[in-house]
């Protein structure tokens, strides 16, 4: 993260798109497909190698989009492109790092799932990356529109007229499934927030009269798209539990 090879090319495709700049759009995508394809084989073979293999929180937490992972990409890359365009280099530099944790840790989880041959974890956590890297480039091109950096002029009026189109296909492309993507993830984290919600007014509280209790940490909550999304509850002990609980 310290390193933050993706970031040149992925601030590159924003602004490329926001002032037409054909050369440099070509250049970014070259540059990002190559930092990507490195990223992911040091991974793999670290963890190839590596002897432990164990499947920590810090791994799963990548393995899907989530909202807190969109609105710090999309937030960190207007830090990040504003600050680029300011005199001075300690603030890029710390909103870089900052971005960073966007990026690596996934594309890192995506090496761990090919490494172990675990392919969910590897389309999931490449999917959430491909996300993020969506939400930077789109916080770079709405940045560059605010603040009028000149267009790219072409002698050539036709090719300028065909660069601008091509530029805003693009950039409705990207903007439609990030929208979507945003939708989801908000969705998904409001189940989450009404279903802990539940749980700590629900059943945290019920007391049980023989000693059972209600083991709060192997709780499961999961949302698929509002079809059949449910809320895995675990209880210890020898007492059954009674039906008007199981009916709330």
């Amino acid at each position: 993260m310290l390193i933050s090879p993706l970031m040149g090319p992925i601030l590159g495709l924003g602004m490329s798109l926001a002032t037409n700049d054909v050369d440099t759009l070509r250049r970014s995508l070259k540059n990002f497909a190559i930092m990507v394809v490195l990223s992911v084989l040091t991974a793999d073979l670290f963890f190839a190698v590596f002897p432990i293999r164990d499947e920590s929180s810090e791994l799963l937490a990548r393995t899907a989009p989530d909202i807190q992972d969109v609105l710090i990409a999309f937030f960190g890359g207007l830090a990040l492109v504003i600050a680029r365009t300011k005199k001075g280099t300690i603030a890029s530099v710390i909103f870089g790092v900052a971005i960073a944790t966007a990026l690596m840790p996934p594309l890192c989880t995506v090496g761990f799932g090919i490494a172990i041959g675990n392919w969910d974890y590897a389309w999931g956590a490449l999917y959430l990356f491909t996300i993020n890297t969506i939400f930077i480039a789109l916080a770079t091109f709405l940045v560059i529109k605010v603040l009028r950096f000149p267009m790219v002029r072409y002698a050539n009026s036709q090719k300028r007229r065909m660069t601008a189109r091509i530029a805003s296909v693009i950039a409705v492309l990207v903007m439609i499934p990030a929208g979507i993507t945003f939708f989801k993830a908000l969705k998904a984290s409001s189940f989450s927030n009404q279903a802990q919600q539940f749980i700590n007014q629900k059943v945290a509280p019920y007391q049980f009269s023989e000693g059972g209790r209600f083991m709060d940490n192997f709780t499961d909550i999961h949302y698929n798209d509002g079809v059949d999304s449910y809320i895995e509850l675990v209880f210890m002990g020898d007492e059954v539990i009674p039906d008007n609980i199981i009916a709330t």
